[in-house]
């Protein structure tokens, strides 16, 4: 049989293997988890934070291309010119003298070679220096027929016309330069770049005057090299001013760039080697740069830097980690200590309720501190897959919108093909046919913008609908039928396309009628200069498979996008899957200028739809408006040429999975610390309170309280020591009874010494008596309870006075308090004579009051003496053993207080050693006593009495 270890080393050892069960099970195992879960949320929000400083990188290299536009940057400054200038002119109407001061506040800001035009209120032509070569006719006839003025002549359209062509060429029409009210376009004049602007000066009264305008043709091709971008990073700085961005850019074959501080040459070429070996994004310890080729010239390389977390937040990061890393291994530490602790090497003081709480953090957090964290880890990833799903769903309305724009065309080409098919089939045209047609040209026209339509049967005449109004687009129309009719057999020809068409157009137009581009069946779209329209075509064929009819539909490009624009958002509306403030479409030319925007869009969708606007590429943008988060989609619609749609949602529309976790966390935290409160009331309940109320009780009994008891709530250990400690508590209370019979002070002593061993001791101190007079006497005339009332007074007045000055009460003799007052040297004598004025003062009023009810009055004596005295036990150890202080100095005080207020003596009476250490304060008053019975020798004793100041 195996014997169980005994002895301190098997104690030990048993010892120590608990302990390092418990650590592991208990301390480590969970501290390796503890730091698993911490990393893993470390690493996620680590993610998020660098994805969030990626994707907002990459919205400050969208808005930088965006700002190297050389047009916009005129177009603001335009802006401001125009400002400065009604400034300037206060609400005057502009005259040959204000448009030279303006020209030359002009050409501060722009280049000298710009050519300005200036007119008056009324429209006149104002010639400031040189007429022009033109003729001011001619400019005025422009002016004109551009701002749609009321009357005009033919002879103006035409001088306008013919001025167009020979300043800017064939391509240019009016209806594009008309467009010259909304924003300024770029043309060609005289060979050459140009920017054509008009600028109307308003005065500020209501209604607002018009006070003159100006036509301004600005040179593009004469700028400083790399004056945009410059422009450009300048205008960003200061639109980002307190924040750390960096902008800039540098040119391949310059290798020159411009940047902001951080981006010097040096760096800027670093980076474009970089792009040049595939990389497009860099990080330093204080930037994350992200780099790429501007959209609109590949030798420019544009450069955004957004600034990473401060050193401090890096350090703070690094260290977090690190401690993170060593976790289990401080666990350990700690386990050791605690270890160290069980074997009495360290301890802490700590009360039961703060171990109880302790431990009950430990039992509730340890696995609420997990859940925290988890959950923590779990929303973080929730927050980039809602992000995500979110993407998803707004891709898919997209996806939607631009698969409404596409049955909107499918179906204007399918209702093309029946209006073909039924012109086909009819042999003869009627009246009634021809009203169809003409309705459903019409039709045609207000729905999707049309602007012509030829049809023609084979070896039969034509039937022409809503032809061009521009001379130009009906030859270049017509030439490609002529072309397509030609090539299929057809023997129609018409006269306008024997009508002079220029050679190089002539060239351009054969191989475009060529090409399979123009597909038969299908819309295609088709740019001649500056226009743009959508050209449908399509063949009638009979059972042979022969032609037998053409059609052919023109359709105004803008017109037609717009209403698919249109139609599709009402499409998309109408299901409820996006608020109409939500959705912006934007709509642009062919010359870029905006012909279509959705109505009252919420704000952060424009700079959205701007950004996608000059990029051309999809972005994701995260927002946060008045505390909530937006997740922005913007990007082209691939069915619609020149358009770009921007969608905005709030994140938590697609936070079901997140929101549910979240709940549920609030709700697994909230048992949680319910189940720990609730551990922690039970608990101290059970096990604590009874500990508690005994430990109440112990402290009460040490404050000198015998009457309280431990109550026993519970038949286990605890309540047995309630029990055990309550008969403890009454025998402490039988011993409470007789303590009243006790003096402290010998009780105090005798704590302190060996009854067997002490012996007699010689002191030197001042004893004082104080007793009634002629008691016995009021004895027999009372009765003994109130005999006894009045000596119990007394004697508490007495002990009271004494212990007030440092005094001992040594014994009681009938009506006579004996009291010693120890530390001759210490002023002993003084302190006695101060309790004997206090008991004079103290039965003065108490005498007064009996006297005023009536009562019979009694008289005290006090006698005061000093010498030495023996100090020590007397009684048997076996029965009883008492202390007791004896000497001549003892009887002589006794002898003093009988002799003291009787007659006419004083009542505290003292002899001259005790007078010889008192101050100057106390009266002594000489008296005739000389002897006392008992005493050999004369004396010398004094009455005592305060002096009147003191009194």
């Amino acid at each position: 049989m195996i014997q169980p270890p005994t002895g301190k080393r098997s104690t030990l050892s048993i010892s120590i293997l608990l302990w390092a069960v418990f650590t592991l099970v208990v301390i480590l195992i969970p501290a390796l988890l503890f730091r698993n879960l911490l990393m893993e949320l470390v690493v996620s929000l680590k993610s998020a934070r660098e994805n969030r400083q990626e994707e907002r990188a990459g919205e400050m290299l969208a808005r930088l291309d965006q700002a190297i536009d050389p047009i916009g940057i005129i177009r603001r400054g335009l802006v401001a010119f125009t400002r400065r200038s009604e400034r300037f002119l206060k609400g005057r109407q502009i005259d040959n003298s204000f448009a030279q001061q303006i020209t030359r506040d002009f050409q501060k800001k722009f280049p000298h070679t710009t050519l300005l035009r200036w007119y008056g209120s009324d429209g006149r032509f104002i010639t400031v220096g040189e007429p022009p070569q033109q003729g001011v006719r001619s400019w005025q006839f422009l002016f004109d027929v551009l701002t749609d003025r009321p009357g005009i002549s033919p002879i103006a359209n035409s001088m306008a016309d013919n001025m167009i062509h020979s300043l800017m060429g064939d391509l240019i029409s009016v209806d594009l330069l008309k467009r010259v009210h909304r924003e300024p376009i770029k043309i060609l004049f005289n060979g050459r770049p140009y920017l054509l602007a008009l600028v109307r000066f308003h005065g500020s009264e209501k209604p607002v005057p018009l006070l003159g305008s100006m036509l301004a043709f600005i040179p593009l091709d004469r700028a400083r090299p790399g004056w945009e971008l410059d422009h450009a990073v300048r205008q960003l700085q200061r639109s980002t001013r307190g924040i750390d961005v960096q902008f800039g850019g540098v040119w391949q074959s310059t290798q020159i760039g411009t940047g902001t501080d951080r981006l010097d040459p040096a760096f800027l070429n670093g980076l474009w080697q970089r792009l040049a070996s595939g990389t497009t994004r860099f990080v330093d310890d204080r930037h994350l740069f992200l780099f790429r080729l501007w959209q609109k010239d590949p030798d420019l390389m544009i450069v955004t830097g957004i600034e990473r977390p401060h050193s401090w937040a890096t350090l703070a990061e690094n260290t977090t980690e690190s401690i993170l890393r060593g976790l289990p291994f401080l666990v350990c530490w700690l386990a050791l200590i605690a270890l160290s602790r069980s074997f009495g090497l360290l301890y802490f003081a700590s009360d039961l309720r703060s171990k109880f709480l302790l431990g009950t953090a430990l039992l509730a957090g340890m696995p609420l501190a997990a859940l925290v964290i988890t959950g923590f880890s779990h929303l973080s990833a929730l927050s980039e897959t809602q992000i995500m799903e979110a993407e998803r769903h707004l891709e898919s309305i997209l996806d939607e919108f631009e698969q409404a724009a596409a049955e909107e065309k499918a179906k204007v080409e399918r209702e093309q093909r029946d209006f073909l098919q039924t012109l086909s089939n009819a042999s003869v045209y009627t009246s009634s046919d021809v009203a169809s047609m003409t309705k459903f040209c019409r039709e045609q026209k207000e729905r999707f913008g049309l602007e012509s339509m030829i049809f023609v049967r084979k070896d039969a005449l034509p039937v022409l609908f809503g032809i061009s109004k521009s001379l130009v687009h009906s030859n270049v129309e017509l030439y490609l039928v002529n072309s397509r009719l030609h090539k299929y057999g057809f023997s129609f020809r018409h006269p306008y396309s024997r009508q002079i068409i220029s050679p190089d157009m002539k060239i351009f137009l054969d191989q475009f009628a060529n090409q399979e581009i123009t597909m038969m069946g299908h819309m295609q779209k088709t740019s001649f200069g500056t226009d743009a329209f959508l050209m449908y075509q399509a063949l009638a064929l009979n059972k042979e498979q022969k032609a037998v009819a053409y059609l052919f539909s023109r359709f105004g490009f803008s017109a037609f996008q717009k209403k698919q624009i249109q139609t599709a958002r009402k499409k998309l509306l109408d299901t409820g899957l996006v608020r109409p403030d939500s959705f912006s479409v934007r709509m642009f030319d062919f010359h870029r200028s905006r012909q279509f925007e959705s109505p009252h869009p919420l704000p952060f969708l424009k700079p959205a739809l701007n950004l996608v606007e000059v990029v051309g590429k999809r972005m994701r943008i995260t927002k946060s408006i008045n505390g909530e988060d937006y997740v922005i989609l913007a990007r082209p619609i691939k069915t619609l040429d020149n358009a770009v749609a921007a969608i905005a949602f709030p994140v938590s529309m697609f936070g079901g999975a997140y929101i549910l976790t979240v709940y549920v966390l609030m709700l697994l935290s909230i048992l949680a610390i319910a189940g720990a409160f609730l551990a922690y009331a039970l608990l101290p309940r059970f096990l604590l309170q009874p500990l508690l109320e005994v430990g109440k009780a112990l402290t009460m009994v040490d404050q000198g309280d015998y009457t309280v008891s431990a109550p026993v709530l519970s038949p286990d250990e605890i309540g047995v020591l309630a029990g055990s400690f309550n008969l403890m508590l009454e025998g402490l209370r039988q011993k409470e009874r007789m303590s009243i019979f006790l003096r402290d002070d010998l009780v105090k002593e005798v704590s302190q010494i060996n009854p067997q061993t002490a012996t007699v001791s010689h002191q030197r101190v001042v004893i004082s008596f104080s007793g009634l007079r002629r008691f016995s006497d009021l004895e027999r005339s009372l009765p003994a309870e109130e005999a006894m009332a009045i000596m119990n007074e007394f004697i508490s007045l007495c002990v009271r006075c004494v212990q007030e000055h440092g005094g001992e009460v040594d014994k009681f003799i009938g009506d006579t308090v004996m009291s010693v007052f120890r530390g001759v040297d210490n002023g002993a004598a003084a302190s006695c004579a101060a309790a004997a004025f206090a008991l004079q003062h103290a039965f003065g009023e108490w005498m007064d009051g009996r006297r005023n009810r009536g009562l019979p009055t009694v008289r005290f004596g006090v006698g005061i003496a000093v010498g030495d005295v023996l100090a020590g036990r007397i009684g048997s150890f076996r029965k009883r053993l008492d202390f007791t202080i004896i000497g001549d100095a003892v009887n002589l005080a006794a002898r003093l207080e009988k002799l003291a207020g009787s007659g006419e003596r004083p009542p505290i009476l003292a002899i001259s050693e005790v007078c010889e250490t008192l101050g100057a304060n106390i009266r002594r008053i000489p008296t005739k006593i000389s002897e006392v019975r008992g005493r050999r020798g004369e004396i010398t004793v004094f009455g005592l009495s305060e002096s009147e100041d003191n009194v």
